[in-house]
């Protein structure tokens, strides 16, 4: 008889709103076939309006008094390049003394969320599961950055032999985007633009632009009992955007504008500033 892991107070998870979306594009089972599993079926199953998952069928004839669980998360620039979230655990040991590490407890609660039926005490194995596994945009903190991820998984035995590894794909793209188009006139977002924290804030880096964001306090009047609470916001205080030949006086070249922004407006200016401009080439001055 399996008994159900005892895991009170521990799910990091809420339902508050995120200011992003997760997309899963797909999963791919990898490194098969395995020498101590056998894989029945591995299917992405793309889903309107619900988030895609993972349809997995395994068989596991060994009985299983230890199980290691490794994650590892990249981020796609011109490749995929690791990401500083690196997860590696006995799970056995674990569900006996589950420890306070929040990267742990942020795995146990995604499992808690996907598959509760498989969360019992070891042994494992021996038996035939069946997996329907998802990732949906509550996983994840508020402050994971837009753009390409890779999440590798894999289950291992005691003699480090994999019993089941896949990869997830998927997007993170930030609700805010439309906000930030409307305070810094900065129209076109596409997929390669993506936001960094600073110190003062945070970055809008895009293929021709970068928006800087400064951290503010305003006050919100309609609190509660206390009376006015103090609230963070940010407000863009500079844009630094590539300019066209068609949008500045014809014999002017093309060059970089740096543009500081008061309030969410930047103030037009009729000829670049060149001191924070690139360089022309004679090729971009157009002769009579």
């Amino acid at each position: 008889q399996h008994i159900p892991v005892y895991y009170p107070n521990r799910i990091v998870f809420t339902n508050e709103s995120r200011p992003f979306t997760i997309r899963v594009t797909r999963f791919i089972c990898t490194e098969t076939p395995y020498e101590v599993s056998e894989l029945l079926q591995c299917k992405t199953v793309l889903r309107r309006n619900s988030p895609t998952y993972l349809n997995l069928t395994i068989h596991v004839p060994k009985v299983l008094n230890t199980l290691y669980f490794q994650v590892k998360t990249y981020y796609r620039l011109n490749d995929y390049q690791a990401f500083p979230v690196d997860v590696l655990l006995e799970a056995c040991a674990y569900f006996r003394n589950p420890s306070e590490d929040i990267f742990s407890r942020h795995v146990m609660s995604v499992f808690f969320a996907t598959v509760p039926q498989l969360l019992y005490y070891c042994p494992h194995g021996n038996r035939t599961y069946n997996v329907a596994y998802w990732l949906e945009d509550k996983f994840f903190p508020k402050s994971v950055p837009a753009g390409d991820y890779r999440q590798d998984v894999w289950f291992r035995d005691e003699l480090n032999k994999t019993l089941l590894s896949y990869q997830a794909y998927f997007s993170v793209r930030r609700r805010d985007m439309d906000k930030i188009r409307n305070m810094t006139d900065i129209l076109h977002m596409d997929r390669s633009t993506h936001i960094v924290p600073s110190p003062a804030g945070f970055r809008v880096f895009g293929k021709d632009f970068e928006i800087h964001f400064d951290r503010i306090n305003v006050t919100n009047g309609a609190g509660g009992d206390d009376g006015s609470h103090p609230q963070e916001d940010y407000t863009p205080t500079l844009v630094k955007r590539k300019t066209y030949v068609w949008e500045i006086t014809r014999r002017q070249p093309t060059a970089n504008i740096t543009v500081p922004v008061f309030l969410g407006k930047h103030e037009k200016q009729s000829i670049p500033p060149f001191q924070n401009a690139i360089s022309p080439r004679d090729s971009d001055i157009q002769k009579d």
